[in-house]
């Protein structure tokens, strides 16, 4: 195991996590019709931090460059100042 996480996983994970945020605002819904408000409240945003790790499950894992790619290709040096060379 290399410690890396799937494509697959990674879906399943999102699938798994927003099925839970649904959950979590219907039953948030359920629980401010009977007057609960401070649960629905709590509820709420558990399901707000859990849209929030979709977010970072669903985006791409380094899907821009590095302060030392951004460097190459302004000056065409390397961070030590040496010249690129491919």
């Amino acid at each position: 195991m290399n410690g890396r996480i799937s494509v697959r996983e990674r879906v399943a994970a999102l699938d798994a996590l927003e099925a839970l945020a649904w959950q979590l605002n219907q039953a948030g819904a359920w629980l401010g019709e009977c007057g609960a408000e401070t649960e629905t409240d709590m509820l709420e945003q558990a399901a707000r931090s859990i849209l929030a790790a979709c977010w970072l499950l669903s985006r791409p894992i380094r899907g821009e460059p590095g302060p030392e790619r951004w460097q190459v290709a302004v000056s065409g040096t390397t961070v030590d100042g040496q010249p690129y060379r491919v």
